[in-house]
């Protein structure tokens, strides 16, 4: 995956990003969430995008990838 720096923040991010909006739906179970979560960290994306209004995805990502915490970086 083709890495970028991220502003002047000395981070580098995936030039792809996920976007977080459906699983924050009440229709996207947990399995289903940590499975699609699991398989774009390991697809070499590391940068999540979220949001207030994407519903409860802010704190599911943090449940399920609490362990994992130091491979993305939330936006």
């Amino acid at each position: 995956m083709l890495m970028r720096p991220f502003g002047s923040t000395g981070l580098q991010v995936s030039a792809l990003g996920f976007g977080a909006g459906h699983i924050g739906s009440p229709d996207q179970s947990e399995p289903d969430v940590q499975r699609l979560l699991d398989v774009v960290l390991e697809s070499g994306i590391n940068l999540i995008d979220t949001a207030r209004g994407y519903g409860s995805s802010e704190e599911r990502i943090g449940r399920l990838l609490a362990h994992r915490r130091g491979d993305f970086v939330l936006s």
